[in-house]
């Protein structure tokens, strides 16, 4: 038995940027992720933090997101801790950024992938 399991999953990725800051700027970013030319799984749309918009998203295909942190400047976890707390959470879970709690339905993708297997 291999002592390190492969990964049930690929990799999940993601770009980051804040919309105050232009250091970073959130429209250079998202261009550069549109450039890349990936399959648009679900386009730009709202992610909240406690019923309050804490930014936006787009996902695409191979699990690539590109996310924004609304009102940040360009060290995020600086001047905006709870939504990139949340962001941060969101993502090593593997749980949707569009959705806030798993009793509203929201899912990690292995969940999702073993009801489809059902």
């Amino acid at each position: 038995r291999p002592l390190c399991a492969p990964p049930v999953h690929p990799p999940l990725a993601a770009a980051v940027a804040s919309d105050a800051t232009r250091c970073c700027a959130d429209k250079g970013n998202e261009w550069w992720t549109s450039s890349l030319q990936m399959p648009l799984k679900k386009g730009w749309r709202q992610w909240t933090v406690n019923s309050q918009t804490a930014g936006y998203v787009t996902s695409y295909a191979e699990d690539f997101t590109f996310l924004t942190v609304k009102g940040s400047g360009h060290m995020v976890p600086q001047y905006r801790p709870v939504p990139a707390l949340a962001m941060f959470e969101r993502f090593i879970t593997d749980q949707p950024f569009d959705c806030e709690s798993t009793e509203a339905g929201c899912k990690s993708r292995a969940h999702r992938d073993q009801e489809r297997e059902l």
